[in-house]
């Protein structure tokens, strides 16, 4: 033997090596005429340790395994040797089920869109998701308006609530009634929602220091934070957003939304002081 082995390991070879004598190698083609039976278990025992040896530096090396170049992978290979994902099999079931939703909704909506001649409406509705390209960062939106991200993201919650809304509400009346209509159909929206509102909310215009006896209205505020204000024109204009601005500095809020129902499809602006 090329070294010695301990006492505990040398056991451990002379078990393995007759486990393996009996169950791979057959004693009944043992002949008397070819040799002494102390040889032919010496030579297997040499064959026997050969491969051990053989077998413990494949071990060290590979563990055991082939190694393949990765460049011989195919793609779907790769995928699977690389590390798995630390969240648990619960979140990651929960955000492809998101995802599949959202792209579902998208495709929908995308193809009402289309169907009614507003794809690019749809594509600027599409702007407001987080990470499209070209929108703006929910911390460049909370810096510009002095918020946390954190209440930035629920301000975006709202704001796609109320767009919803409204987009309901053109679905089911669709153009040419008066903005009066509108308004009812959103109250009723609002209130099935249980999103607090007011209405025709009232605001004081002050002149060189004198309060002047006309107000401005809202059409609405809704959860205190958001001046809604409704429209049932072909096209909005610059006066229009000018109008809101206007009721946001009366009211010391900072965000409003510009919603016109008379076109072919929703139109809409956010308007920030």
């Amino acid at each position: 033997m090329p070294r010695l082995l301990a006492t505990e390991e040398a056991k451990d070879v002379t078990q393995g090596f007759f486990a393996d004598l009996l169950e791979h190698r057959s004693l009944t083609a043992v002949r008397k005429e070819k040799g002494r039976f102390r040889s032919y278990l010496l030579g297997a025992l040499k064959y026997f340790l050969a491969d051990e040896r053989r077998r413990a530096t494949a071990i060290k090396r590979g563990k055991g395994q082939t190694l393949i170049p990765l460049e011989e992978l195919s793609t779907h290979e790769r995928l699977d040797m690389e590390p798995a994902d630390p969240v648990t099999a619960e979140q990651i079931y929960e955000r492809r089920w998101a995802s599949t939703v959202l792209e579902r909704v998208l495709n929908r909506s995308k193809d009402e869109y289309r169907a009614a001649g507003n794809a690019a409406l749809f594509d600027s509705l599409k702007q407001l998701l987080p990470d499209e390209p070209g929108a703006p960062s929910q911390a460049d939106i909370a810096a510009q308006l002095g918020m946390t991200e954190n209440a930035v993201r629920q301000a975006f919650h709202r704001f796609l609530q109320l767009v919803g809304l409204c987009m309901e509400i053109h679905r089911q009346l669709g153009k040419g009634h008066d903005e009066v209509i509108y308004k009812d159909a959103f109250v009723i929206e609002l209130s099935r929602a249980g999103i607090p509102f007011l209405r025709e909310k009232n605001y004081e215009i002050t002149y060189k220091g004198v309060i002047l006896p006309h107000y401005y209205y809202a059409d609405f505020v809704v959860w205190d934070k958001i001046l809604f204000e409704a429209k049932a024109v072909e096209k909005l204009t610059d006066s229009h957003i000018k109008q809101v601005l206007n009721y946001l500095a009366a009211s010391k809020l900072r965000v409003g939304l510009l919603v016109n129902f008379g076109g072919d499809g929703l139109e809409w602006k956010r308007v920030i002081l």
